[in-house]
This record gives structure tokens, sequence and C-alpha cells, in this order.
């Protein structure tokens, strides 16, 4: 929780108060003495506070002044948090999905994959369209996520011929590749800039479905999943690895049946 207030004329530093019942301040009270500027932050445990703050001038400490708010609710410490950050399937060969009662793009910011819509199917050579919500749903305006990376992990996918045509905020990203051979692979995006608190960025990218050479299986499944890391303004972070469900798709002329499992 960050606390704030006018300076005082002639002030060296500032003493800053607190308890959790409203009377005084006491000297049992006193949390942090000498700050010198006119804002403080508290990263105490949660819970509902009062604060004061009195004044130095060298000589005398001024009698302790409420500060506005009073009481104040912290909630927990004062970080970016980008745990909703959720990834949907989007379109397939180019064709958007249209999402029953949310079309056409599915819900954002749900830590979770939308289910398809009925009857859609897949085969192998389809191209499969992803959006990642990147959402920091921190409540404090100091809360800047910054330094994300994303880590996102295929199976049986790999990259079209067209290429990824991957785009942070519909501006194009080129992301690094590396690990297992086609088709499962590792693509990492370094997302520019940073993220305030209630705000979303948009990572999107195709990949292609695909199977490993040798492969003379009639269906199989294909699946993405990711992490974030990033900069939660007080130290590094990281959401849970969040996937898409395996999706089958078929390899030959049988469609296989899409069941949702919730």
């Amino acid at each position: 929780m960050r606390i704030s207030w006018s300076s005082v004329p002639g002030a060296i530093y500032y003493n800053i108060y607190r308890n959790t019942d409203g009377s005084g301040p006491g000297v049992g009270d006193l949390i942090q003495s000498g700050v010198i500027g006119t804002s403080f932050t508290d990263n105490s445990a949660p819970g509902l506070y009062f604060y004061w703050v009195s004044a130095y001038d060298g000589t005398t400490e001024s009698s302790p002044t409420a500060a506005a708010g009073n009481p104040t609710s912290i909630n927990g410490p004062c970080v970016a948090n980008l745990l909703n950050s959720d990834k949907d399937i989007t379109a397939k060969n180019g064709k958007v999905l249209v999402y029953p009662g949310n079309p056409p793009i599915p819900n954002a910011c749900s830590s979770g994959t939308d289910s398809l819509p009925n009857g859609t199917t897949f085969m192998l050579g389809d191209i499969v369209s992803f959006s990642l919500n990147i959402c920091n749903n921190s409540n404090n305006s100091e809360d800047t996520a910054s330094s994300i990376v994303i880590t996102d992990t295929l199976t049986n996918m790999q990259m079209p011929a067209a290429g990824w045509d991957a785009k942070y905020n519909g501006n194009p990203i080129t992301p690094t590749v590396s690990g297992k051979p086609s088709p499962n692979q590792t693509l990492t995006f370094t997302i520019p800039g940073s993220l305030a608190k209630n705000t979303a960025g948009v990572l999107t990218f195709n990949a292609q479905i695909a199977v490993p050479s040798g492969f003379t299986g009639s269906t199989s499944r294909y699946q993405n999943c990711f992490v974030a890391n990033y900069d939660n303004g007080s130290g590094n972070a990281a959401t849970p690895k969040r996937c898409t469900p395996l999706v089958p798709f078929s390899i030959g002329s049988d469609i296989p049946t899409i069941i949702e499992i919730p």
C-alpha cells in the first residue's frame, strides 16, 4: 500500500505511524522514521490499517496527522499479477471459430481455454490460430509487469509454410525456436514494453498440425502450453503452466469426434 502527503516547509524528513484500531498513535506505532520525500510504500501482511505522518525539522517533530483514506485495506504485497492469462484457439485454416454466446473471439483472461464450438474437427495439415491473452489483474497503480517472456511448447504442431505470423497487439513479433525437432518445439517470445494494472496484451500466432516422421496411426492429438515469466515489481514471478486440451485430429479420411471435457 502506498500512502502520500503534501510536503511541509522546513521538514528534513517524515515519520510514519500505523495501527489497527485507529487510536493514538503512540510511540509503539512508529513503523518507519527518516522518510525522505512525500510517499511511503507499506508491504505489510494483508489487513486493515490506520496511518499517520509527522514532520521533523531537525529540532522538533510535529504532531502526527492522519493519512487521507484511513482506514486503508492492504490486500497483499504490491506486485503485478498475470495469473489470469489464458490461451484460446481462435481459427482453423484462416476461418474464425464462432463461439456460442460470445462470437467470434472467446473469453479473455479466464486462466483457461474455452471449449471449442460444437462440431469443430481437425485434420493433419490444418493451420490453427491461437490467441494468448496476457492479463495484469493487479489493482494497485504501481503494480506494472515488465520483462515479460512467454515460453510456448507445441505438441504435434510445426511452423506453417507461411511462417508463424506471430503478432503482439497487432505488431509483428519473432519467436526464438528451440527444443525438440519439429513438430514438438518450444517458442520463446520476448514481449516488448510492460503491462500496467488492469490491462492486457494479446499474442497471436499460427501453427500447423503435424506428426513426427514415421508415425503410422490414423489419429493423434495436438496441444499448446505456455508459461509467462515476468518482473512483478518485487522480483521474478511466473504463471502456472497453462495448456489447451489435447485436441484429437485425423490423419486419414476419418474425422475424429471431439468431446469437450469441462
